[in-house]
């Protein structure tokens, strides 16, 4: 039996000093929404679009 497999890896790194801010960038709110989120959404739809 063949089993197929995908994994990934998402990094999601830094302190967002550039930015001036007190937090990592990754969690910085765009639209009311961290921009980790984006991120992990973008990902979700690619998955179901390969199945």
């Amino acid at each position: 039996m063949v089993i197929n497999m995908n994994i990934a890896l998402l990094t999601a790194a830094g302190v967002g000093s550039r930015m001036h801010q007190d937090i990592p960038k990754q969690f910085l709110h765009i639209r009311n929404k961290p921009v980790i989120l984006y991120t992990l959404e973008a990902f979700q739809q690619s998955l179901t679009k390969l199945l």
